[in-house]
């Protein structure tokens, strides 16, 4: 087993703020785009059919 320094033990904790962030905006950003690109269409084309059927197709 090796020695913990404090210095190797504030790097490991840099080290995994950074990756933690790092998920965090892709999971943020994931989410808009998946929001953005598949379900409003999904959402606008299901309103849009019901639209039509509920005003009679015109």
């Amino acid at each position: 087993m090796n020695a913990v320094t404090p210095g190797k033990m504030l790097q490991d904790i840099l080290i995994m703020g950074f990756k933690v962030s790092l998920a965090y905006s892709a999971v943020s950003i994931g989410a808009q785009i998946i929001r953005d690109y598949y379900l409003n269409p999904i959402v606008g084309t299901g309103i849009d059919y019901g639209w039509a059927l509920f005003t009679g197709g015109t």
